[in-house]
């Protein structure tokens, strides 16, 4: 899991990627037969059946994916309130889930290898030009963070996460994956409110 910080870290050795605004699902595909699972270890592999196709049609036979799922608005970005209302009418048209890393392939645990490896491995398996458009690879951009992080925000999307390129696949949060929010909102309730007197 990204850490938030407020400033992205630059230098040598830093990948960038998209920070998208969906829910994180990992994909285990075990003889062909697909599971999508969120964090919390819910299956949910119901709730979108078109990405389960999808990986179905990659043939990728034993493999562990990572990602977040999408709903992409007209511009390109993601939207978190598209996603909520295509899962609560069991929509799944439009979603996209964007695969980030590759844990397992074949027989092979690959948490151990450095990320920049897993994706190059990721990109072969999917592409960059996918042969759908509902799973997509999420590539990435090595170094000038900074100029990276300005874009994202000039382009009003969600923000940049930054990760190690020789990083392992742990779990928990850590140093090595680092999230950084162009926007700073947070959703709450209001409980209660009176009219004010005198206005």
């Amino acid at each position: 899991l990204p850490l938030l910080v407020s400033e992205i870290p630059v230098g040598e050795g830093w990948l960038y990627e998209l920070k998208f605004d969906g829910y994180r699902l990992v994909c285990f595909v075990r003889k062909g037969r697909v599971s999508l699972v969120t964090r919390g270890g819910h299956d949910w592999t119901m709730r979108f059946p078109k990405i389960a196709a999808a990986v179905e049609e990659l043939e990728l036979g034993d493999a562990i994916l990572d990602g977040e799922v999408v709903a992409l608005a007209p511009d390109g970005r993601s939207d978190f309130q598209a996603l909520q209302n295509k899962i609560r009418t069991n929509n799944d048209g439009a979603i996209v889930y964007f695969v980030f890393d590759l844990l397992f392939y074949r027989g092979f645990d690959l948490r151990g290898a450095a990320l920049l490896d897993r994706k190059k491995a990721l990109s072969r398996l999917i592409g960059h030009s996918s042969r759908t458009a509902t799973i997509r690879f999420c590539d990435h951009i090595s170094g000038r963070g900074d100029l990276v992080f300005a874009s994202a925000c000039q382009h009003r999307l969600e923000g940049i996460v930054a990760k190690r390129s020789d990083s392992r696949y742990e779990g928990g949060r850590g140093h090595e994956w680092v999230k950084v929010k162009c926007l700073s909102r947070q959703e709450f309730v209001i409980g209660g409110w009176t009219e004010p007197t005198g206005s």
